[in-house]
């Protein structure tokens, strides 16, 4: 165990805070690193008034990590709509936008410049693709990581969403602090996916 830990990505988005690992439990399983973490960081959002830094709301996490034998380029699996929240801070955020749009322009500029450039995929299976959205900063490495197999197992609800940021693949799962007695069901569903990633 570590306290104040870094990860080694960015949960958020490029706009977001980078934030620290309050509590991080590592070890090895199956031959594979994994770690838990009680992560927190600073989310930013569209505002009017110069006191925006200071006013960003926090969000937190526990985080499951699983490390690949290899690297990939971002790309993450999401359930559709995002719910009632999304919809919320969607709706703060076009308010903010249309109170002050320079800086709402200015922020879709330096995200357009400084992030990855992602797409949005379907797999043409209804199944999955009317549950799950994938983001994906290259569509072709995207498809060959999700065969078949670990599509059925998204779309039947047996593995979590979750993204991969070179050779971390995480899922989120609720706020923290972490619940020990929940650590082993979700490792072994992530560590599922790591082994059906490209079948």
């Amino acid at each position: 165990m570590s306290r104040n830990a870094s990860l080694p990505f960015e949960l958020g988005g490029p706009q977001d805070g980078r934030g620290e690992a309050e509590i991080l439990l590592y070890s090895t399983v199956d031959g594979r690193p994994v770690a838990v973490a009680d992560h927190w960081y600073r989310r930013w959002h569209n505002s009017w008034d110069s006191e925006a830094n200071a006013r960003r709301m926090m969000a937190r996490h526990t985080v499951t990590m699983v490390k690949l034998p290899q690297s990939y380029p971002r790309m993450t699996v999401k359930l559709r709509g995002g719910g009632a929240w999304s919809a919320v801070t969607s709706v703060l955020g076009g308010v903010g936008a249309a109170l002050d749009p320079v800086n709402a322009l200015l922020g879709g500029i330096q995200q357009k410049l400084f992030s990855p450039q992602t797409v949005d995929l379907t797999l043409g299976h209804p199944p999955f693709d009317e549950k799950f959205e994938i983001v994906a900063t290259d569509p072709d490495v995207a498809r060959s990581l999700l065969g078949p197999l670990l599509v059925e197992e998204q779309a039947s609800g047996r593995a979590p969403t979750w993204t991969i940021q070179g050779s971390d693949l995480y899922t989120l799962q609720g706020s923290s602090p972490i619940v020990p007695e929940e650590i082993p069901a979700r490792l072994s569903a992530l560590l599922r996916v790591a082994d059906l990633l490209g079948h």
